[in-house]
């Protein structure tokens, strides 16, 4: 009897996974979000799924000729464009391997605009995950990039290699 109710707790953690990715407009069963932040009372909006297989990133420029800065907003939606919408999961991927990530990267933030985040109430405070190159501790880090902000040349959409 306690095996069947192990297996039938397993079951429902399962079926809330795969429920989960569906509400989020997904169908794939997602890794965990190593750097869950519901616990700090943040809601996620938005996810793009990530299967946890290797991955060989490449990174694309956001900003076009003539343009100084973006919203972040507006990354978001060229990133879709570019076919470059990654999310957390994949960044916390690379920061696990960050043997993938070239030395040249390390010169801008890596962007990954497939994952929102809120705090708070109402569209203002939102969130997408980056990892930024930090030289004191030699290693690349997790980071929460604010969508109000406007971004410029230092970073870059991370995309999977084609």
């Amino acid at each position: 009897m306690k095996r069947t109710g192990q297996m039938f707790s397993l079951a429902i953690a399962l079926s809330a996974l795969i429920l989960t990715s569906c509400d989020l407009g997904e169908t794939a069963v997602n890794v965990p979000l190593k750097y869950d932040r519901t616990k700090y009372g943040w809601t996620l909006m938005e996810d793009v799924s990530f299967d946890g297989k290797p991955l060989l990133p490449e990174i694309v420029e956001y900003i076009r000729p003539g343009e100084v800065y973006l919203d972040g907003d507006v990354m978001r939606q060229r990133a879709k464009e570019l076919g470059a919408n990654l999310g957390q999961r994949h960044l916390e991927y690379l920061e696990d391997h960050q043997e993938l990530i070239p030395k040249e990267w390390r010169k801008y933030y890596l962007v990954a605009t497939g994952t929102v985040w809120r705090v708070g109430f109402g569209d203002k405070y939102r969130y997408f995950t980056c990892l930024r190159w930090d030289g004191y501790d030699n290693r690349w880090w997790l980071d929460f990039g604010w969508l109000g902000h406007e971004w410029g040349g230092l970073g870059r959409i991370v995309s999977l290699y084609k």
